[in-house]
């Protein structure tokens, strides 16, 4: 007696059919003997994709078994085994001893391994030259900030810019205890080219310890910049265009330890001053940043002073006298403020008639008074600083 073994299964076949199911007439007889369904199709009724080995080794060809892979329906992909075994024993099998999964996963390991000692062969190469990213990575202090840093300088002759990069970099070794590299790859590129490499040098032949590679690292960092280490931020691009520039880390990301004298707020105070006394000096142009830093003092600067010359006449000259210096006053800050670049128009236009109303405003214009008034005042206590001994950053 013939039982109900492929009850609420849906089969499908690809590829040819074997001897002993030699067409799919009979494969559709066998099943619906056996209360299935044998599908010409592949749609989402199937639940059984039917395959030889030959065909799901070469599965890139055939179309069937890739739509049964990807398809949102789990369909299971198994060998003619399972049918025909199946129906030999009367008895549905359990697709997993004849599920190419099995074999999927062979592939997918092979896959990795190959890939792996590929990797491994091609790092093995960069270690040559360079530093092996299988043994090191980059050092990091306890800021988190991270020793690779750039250098920049460009030059120009007959021929169009020329941009030089230099990228400094301190490995430490995965294994412990650690051992430290330092390195550096040099860049160049035309006008708004692609960057092309250069050079690439490790100073010491075999790693070391750390004290011996960081006096390396900043060495080379002195030699391309002419600024010591830690004066990289109180005299970041205060230099001439022949040494190389670096720009010390913005937005709150670290920017390392080693500082001369104060934190970084106080330094980077220090190096706008000196900007803007190396600009007074040798004509240079400022920073983007700090030219609009000083346009928005400067309008700061003549609003306040207006309004300061308003009150103080108001105060003096009494309301008659003071309502005609409002209309003056008025027509001066609205004059500024449209001649100014970025200035914001002057919508409302307020006239003081009485001494109650002055006394109220200026009252409420002394904290911004005051605020704005120490935008101005500069950090000028650069002398006196001791020199710090060459320091060695706190492993993280």
């Amino acid at each position: 007696m013939v039982r109900a073994i492929f009850k609420n299964l849906v089969i499908a076949a690809t590829g040819a059919f074997p001897d002993d199911c030699p067409s799919e007439q009979t494969a559709k007889e066998w099943a619906k003997l056996r209360q299935g369904r044998f599908s010409s199709d592949l749609d989402d009724s199937v639940t059984h994709l039917i395959c030889t080995d030959e065909e799901f080794e070469d599965k890139q060809k055939n179309r069937r078994i890739k739509q049964a892979e990807k398809g949102k329906r789990k369909i299971h992909i198994v060998s003619w085994d399972w049918y025909r075994f199946s129906c030999t024993h009367n008895k549905k099998l359990r697709e997993k001893n004849y599920d190419f999964s099995s074999t999927r996963v062979k592939e997918k390991e092979k896959f990795r391994k190959q890939h792996e000692l590929e990797r491994r062969a091609r790092n093995s190469m960069i270690g040559e030259t360079w530093v092996n990213p299988d043994l090191y990575h980059i050092c990091t202090d306890k800021t988190f900030f991270e020793y690779k840093i750039d250098l920049f300088r460009t030059s120009g002759d007959e021929y169009g810019a020329l941009h030089e990069k230099y990228e400094l970099y301190l490995f430490e070794s995965h294994a412990k205890p650690h051992l430290y590299w330092f390195g550096v790859k040099l860049f160049h590129k035309k006008d708004s080219g692609k960057w092309f490499v250069r050079g690439i040098e490790r100073t010491s032949l075999t790693p070391g310890n750390l004290k011996h590679e960081f006096q390396q690292f900043i060495k080379f960092f002195e030699l391309k910049t002419s600024v010591r280490w830690w004066d990289r931020v109180i005299k970041a691009g205060t230099h001439e265009k022949i040494f190389f520039n670096y720009s010390p880390p913005t937005r709150g990301k670290p920017v390392g330890g080693s500082m001369k004298g104060d934190l970084y707020d106080k330094c980077l105070r220090r190096n706008k001053s000196r900007l803007r006394r190396w600009a007074d000096l040798f004509g240079d142009e400022l920073p983007a940043d700090l030219q609009i830093e000083d346009a928005v003092k400067e309008i700061l600067g003549n609003i306040i002073d207006e309004v300061c010359a308003f009150l103080e006449a108001n105060l003096l000259l009494g309301d008659e006298a003071s309502n005609k210096l409002s209309h003056e006053a008025a027509k001066s800050i609205t004059k500024g403020s449209a001649d100014g670049e970025g200035r914001e128009e002057l919508h409302d236009t307020t006239i003081i008639e009485n001494d109650t109303e002055s006394h109220e405003i200026q009252a409420a214009l002394q904290p911004r008074m005051t605020v704005t008034y120490s935008l101005f005042a500069e950090h000028n206590d650069e002398e006196g600083l001791d020199e710090q001994n060459d320091m060695v950053p706190e492993r993280h």
